[in-house]
């Protein structure tokens, strides 16, 4: 299974709940529930939901260009991009941040994979404080886990350097051959 920053979460609570059909796990990125605060939440929903309003008007188009969201769209889907800023879509974002505080509080409950393999890919280029040991303390929950790193990557390491999402997630695949 593998699981890029929220995802972290899913993924976290079903190889816990789902042990016997997971392999292996790859967080690419997780977040850790220790990072999330229901003032984040909140400021972040809130943001969202503003967001839904411009768009709904469409102010959205002329605040969020291309370039800004160029990360997220991976080379030649940039048709797929007006899909981004539409109302519906802030809408679910807002919703998502939340419910932060429970995701996170159910990905905490997860304390151990046992010895399941676990590989944590961790971005380089960040400038969130607390991120590198949230991410070294991801590794405590499996006795079998390694820690990648993506040199030149911010937050989004499967578009901004694609090869060091596919290389962790195939040398889990040999892990587990």
């Amino acid at each position: 299974m593998v699981g890029h920053s929220l995802g972290g979460f899913i993924v976290r609570i079903f190889a816990h709940d789902y042990a016997s059909e997971v392999a292996g796990v790859v967080l690419v990125d997780s977040m850790n529930p220790k990072q999330v605060t229901e003032s984040l939440s909140n400021k972040l929903a809130l943001f969202s939901s503003m967001e839904a309003a411009l768009a709904r008007v469409g102010v959205g188009r002329l605040i969020v260009k291309l370039p800004a969201l160029a990360s997220s769209i991976p080379p030649g889907e940039e048709a797929y991009y007006p899909l981004f800023i539409r109302p519906q879509s802030f809408k679910t974002t807002a919703n998502e941040y939340k419910g932060l505080p429970d995701s996170a509080a159910q990905a905490a409950a997860v304390k151990s994979f046992g010895d399941l393999p676990l590989i944590v890919l961790t971005a380089k280029l960040t400038d969130n404080p607390g991120w590198p040991e949230w991410q070294s303390e991801l590794l405590q929950l499996s006795s079998n886990s390694q820690h990648l790193f993506a040199e030149n990557s911010g937050h989004v390491i499967q578009s901004d350097e694609p090869e060091a999402a596919i290389d962790a997630i195939l040398k889990m695949v040999e892990l587990v051959r």
